[in-house]
């Protein structure tokens, strides 16, 4: 299921926006979808056409903003997506 929580969907959404803002074009110029599942999973993903999907449980084992964006960052980074782009 997907996270209700307005706290929590604005948090995820604050931290995955700014990491877009500083990805190089054309991966800013998409508008980026962001689901947030509850999930005891340690675990995010990207996938291409700009979907972002965060699994509550990353969010207790990253102790801040800057290490929920590390995880965001490295997902959603232009050489993760040219590795599954034919």
């Amino acid at each position: 299921p997907l996270v209700t929580d307005r706290e929590t969907i604005d948090f995820v959404a604050c931290v995955a926006q700014a990491v877009v803002e500083v990805l190089e074009p054309p991966y800013n110029d998409i508008e980026w979808e962001l689901a947030i599942f509850e999930s005891e999973s340690v675990n995010a993903f990207a996938m291409p056409g700009g979907k972002i999907g965060v699994m509550t449980g990353i969010l207790k084992a990253a102790q801040n903003q800057d290490q929920l964006a590390a995880v965001i960052g490295h997902e959603s980074s232009p050489g993760w997506f040219a590795r599954i782009t034919p």
